[in-house]
């Protein structure tokens, strides 16, 4: 989370996991997200697990299952995966960082 409040403006486009329930509530708790902001641009929609629902997108970081194959050729992308991710897309854990992150230039 440090790495991606810290680079979150290097990016143009971030992909964040969404493979261990709502990421989201940690990105705002832990870059202190102002509210008011968060509740102008907070648009629930249903959750597969019926709970109090998910947020798709904050800013520029999208919450979804990042796939390797759709985003390696996407420029200036910051796509955070788990570990599970990893294994069932196959792909080479040389490639990525010790957090589970794909960065394209």
């Amino acid at each position: 989370m440090d790495y991606l409040i810290t680079n979150q403006n290097s990016y143009q486009n971030i992909i964040f996991t969404n493979f261990y329930g709502q990421p989201y509530i940690y990105y705002l708790f832990y870059s202190k997200y102002s509210p008011s902001k968060y509740q102008s641009q907070a648009f629930l929609t249903e959750s597969i697990s019926g709970d109090t629902g998910q947020i798709n997108q904050i800013d520029n970081i999208r919450f979804d299952s990042p796939n390797f194959n759709s985003i390696k050729e996407t420029p200036n992308t910051l796509a955070i995966f788990s570990y599970d991710e990893i294994l069932r897309q196959g792909i080479e854990i040389n490639n990525i960082s010790t957090f589970y992150a794909y960065q394209t230039n």
